[in-house]
């Protein structure tokens, strides 16, 4: 048997054929999504672009549909600011009793203190 007749197969370790099988399958699914995300889009804008009735073709939806954002942007706005103050005044109402009762108490204690310095 003559040597140059002989094959010789390589050997690989195991960690380095799984790393290079599961980057030969990442790249693949990777290269798949970005496909068929890519014919997804391109789809969805030739059908955007083919629809009569599309929202964004007519001046009259798209100008109603303007409006009502910005009335609803408006309307949240003043919501907010009323719950806003609302909050505000029902603060201020809680500090004012707060300060009346202690203002209350504070005599309580003044009279009593003055009393039993009187008995003294």
């Amino acid at each position: 048997m003559d040597s140059r007749n002989i094959k010789v197969k390589q050997i690989y370790k195991i960690k380095e054929l799984d790393k290079k099988q599961v980057n030969i399958a990442r790249f693949k699914s990777n290269l798949l999504y970005v496909k068929d995300k890519n014919v997804e889009l391109t789809n969805k804008l030739i059908q955007e672009q083919s629809d009569d009735n599309n929202e964004y073709y007519d001046p009259s939806d798209y100008a109603v549909t303007k409006i009502e954002d910005k009335s609803r942007i408006i309307r949240d706005k003043t919501f907010y600011d009323l719950n806003e103050k609302r909050k505000e005044q029902k603060e201020k109402h809680r500090q004012q009793k707060n300060d009346k009762i202690r203002q209350n108490l504070d005599k309580k204690v003044q009279t009593k203190f003055k009393s039993g310095k009187e008995n003294n």
